[in-house]
């Protein structure tokens, strides 16, 4: 068996830089480690290709990205010189993400700084995978890249989205053989991914089938029983996933254990279990289950951790205010976020305190989430603004720029007269440009347009969108359809 798996990964060696689409699938029905085939051991002696075999395992937290991060920062430290932010910059990783790819490429650990937004999470997993697949490619030029990621059924959704770029890309220098054991069942929230690169390697002749493995059984490939085990090296990994925004994974983690703690009677330590149901809340916002996340409150408040009882209120209160903000629920979300507030101020934890207070001012324009433009002005108090960029919190102080002043029209008359932007509203706009967010930009010009096309001031919804399209990376888009339209509109 072992010589059909070796054909394979000789095959693939066989085309790096001079075969496009150099990506393989290798399916069986056995649990068989790649890992010593002696085609890997002769490619791991090579030095002029890099070459990785990784191994996922059932009844494990696949990591998101995982192994693509690490395979990264490795190549940047064997072939490239200079500094690894430098890089980042180079590959236009999104500003908001360098903070977790310098944190994780100097101490192995993703540490985001800002908060997650919700109307920014399809922008934000877009520019993250984007800016995985320009490092690898870029890395990939100074060295061609053999990567055998086996057991590819336990990946999580991230690896897998990524795997499904790289394959369908045109590049001679990234080679990519997939195990699968064949007789895995997908979950659900994977298929769309999982489907899309069996079809697309089996259309174009990359899909090999080997019957069944007679060969000795690894024990730690196949699948355990009753999920991954739950403890807080468990938890500290689903967090991680969190932070890299790979939320399905999570969600789907997260529920399984939640499942068994419940009706499977799993004996979980209290603060873990806290803390994954914490964390639970947290991602069922951000995949929009608001009513899931409250039922998690629910569950929060009958465990009882000693010591920690204003701490826990403040997490509970915090999530709740979130969950009713992007549900609409603003009264609602308003007195649950004033409770953490004074939670914070009893703990006198600053951090606490300005995650209530920035949360309040989120409040007051809902959430910036399917928002055009704020009815009046928000009030935010100086000090506030003072500790956002003290903590270079750039992209929530750019949306309270944006949304909370020159919201009337006639300071976008007299701003348009002058030929300059409102005050606020173009600190906001330099701000967005600093951190690259393209998508607050062009949301921050059609506020505008919205507030001009809405009173009858059409040259001057006219001068936004033409705004809006300058400032668009790619214009062949619907976006850039919709502009056009746009125009045509005013213009009638």
């Amino acid at each position: 068996m072992e010589k059909y798996f070796n054909g394979v990964v000789k095959q693939m060696l066989m085309g790096l830089g001079s075969v496009e689409n150099n990506s393989f699938l290798v399916c069986h029905r056995g649990d068989v480690s790649m890992e010593h085939l002696e085609a890997a051991e002769q490619a791991r002696e090579r030095t002029d290709i890099y070459f990785a075999v990784y191994e996922f395992f059932g009844g494990t937290v696949a990591g998101a990205y995982e192994p693509y991060l690490s395979i990264i920062c490795d190549m940047f430290r064997r072939y490239r010189k200079g500094k690894f932010e430098d890089f980042l910059e180079e590959c236009d990783v999104y500003y908001l993400h360098r903070p977790l790819f310098l944190s994780y490429f100097h101490n192995e650990v993703f540490k985001r700084e800002d908060t997650i937004l919700l109307g920014e999470v399809e922008y934000e997993q877009e520019r993250m995978a984007n800016a995985l697949e320009q490092m690898l490619l870029r890395l990939a030029e100074e060295c061609p890249v053999a990567v055998v990621l086996n057991n590819f059924q336990f990946a999580s959704r991230s690896t897998m989205a990524l795997t499904n770029r790289l394959i369908s890309g045109e590049n001679l220098n990234i080679g990519i053989l997939l195990g699968v054991n064949e007789t895995s069942v997908i979950p659900e929230f994977l298929k769309l991914e999982w489907d899309s690169i069996c079809q697309k390697l089996d259309d174009e002749g990359r899909s090999y089938h080997i019957g069944n493995v007679n060969q000795k059984r690894n024990p730690l490939l196949g699948k355990k029983e009753g999920g991954v085990k739950v403890n807080r090296e468990t938890y500290d990994k689903i967090a991680q996933i969190v932070v890299l925004m790979d939320f399905e994974q999570a969600f789907y983690l997260l529920r399984d254990i939640e499942h068994r703690i419940k009706f499977d009677n799993l004996e979980v330590e209290d603060e873990t279990k806290y803390n994954l149901l914490l964390l639970l809340m947290e991602v069922s916002i951000l995949v929009q289950d608001i009513s899931k996340a409250l039922e998690i409150c629910e569950d929060l408040e009958k465990i009882q951790l000693p010591g920690k009882k204003l701490e826990c209120s403040f997490e509970q209160d915090y999530l709740v205010s979130m969950a009713y903000m992007y549900q609409g629920k603003l009264p609602e979300a308003l007195s649950y976020d004033r409770r953490a507030l004074q939670t914070a101020q009893k703990l006198e934890d600053e951090e606490r305190i300005l995650k209530a207070e920035m949360m309040e001012t989120q409040i007051q324009m809902s959430g910036w989430y399917n928002i055009f433009f704020c009815a009046q002005e928000v009030k935010v108090s100086d000090r506030l603004i003072e500790k956002l960029m003290k903590r270079n919190l750039l992209n929530h102080l750019a949306y309270i720029y944006i949304y909370a002043y020159d919201n009337k029209p006639e300071n976008l008359a007299k701003a348009y007269l002058s030929g300059e932007l409102p005050l606020n509203f173009g600190m906001g706009i330099a701000l967005a440009k600093k951190i690259d967010n393209e998508k607050l930009i062009n949301a921050a010009y059609q506020k505008n347009i919205m507030i001009a096309a809405t009173n009858g001031m059409y040259e001057i919804a006219l001068f936004y969108l033409f705004r809006t399209y300058e400032a668009m990376r790619n214009k062949e888009t619907v976006e850039g359809g919709r502009i056009y339209s746009g125009a045509a509109y005013n213009l009638c």
